[in-house]
């Protein structure tokens, strides 16, 4: 599953059928990496 972040609304969110942010309607989102990666990047990122 895919995951999105809005710069807007500055979360997690899904996409409406035209891409923009379900929440806000905003065209400024990103792809994110999947749930385990952003684990995994979290924990490697405090190690630092």
């Amino acid at each position: 599953m895919k995951y999105w972040w809005c710069m807007e609304c500055d979360q997690k969110v899904g996409l409406n059928r035209q891409g923009r942010c379900e929440c806000c309607d905003s065209e400024g989102v990103d792809l994110l990496l999947n749930e385990s990666e952003l684990s995994r990047s979290d924990s490697a990122a405090s190690s630092d």
